[in-house]
């Protein structure tokens, strides 16, 4: 695992738990990694999109336009969460998300 690899999980996030996948950001305490949500729907017009026509979108893993919730606080989840690496931030994509996000 590392650093902007997108992974789903199994954690509550906005109060419903459920298997999402989940952009790793850094690492936390005892093998926990800080995350943000990623989700299909644009709920509030704040997240970063990762739109399927990208050229580095295919990198991702994920199946269509989806969104990375970094306005949100990052979330710790914690290492027994975690099921399938479906790919990872790369590129220009990488780049533009560092840069809005802050991270």
């Amino acid at each position: 695992m590392d650093p902007f690899d997108i992974y789903t999980a199994e954690y509550a996030w906005r109060g419903v738990k459920k298997r999402r996948p989940w952009l790793l950001v850094r690492p936390g305490t005892f093998n926990s990694w800080m995350c943000f949500a990623i989700s299909s729907a644009d709920y509030d017009s704040q997240p970063f999109e990762l739109d399927a026509r990208d050229p580095d979108f295919p990198a991702t893993g994920l199946d269509h336009t989806s969104y990375i919730y970094d306005g949100d606080a990052l979330n710790e989840l914690p290492p027994g969460v975690f099921f399938k690496r479906l790919g990872c931030l790369t590129g220009d994509l990488l780049e533009r998300f560092r840069k809005a996000s802050g991270v």
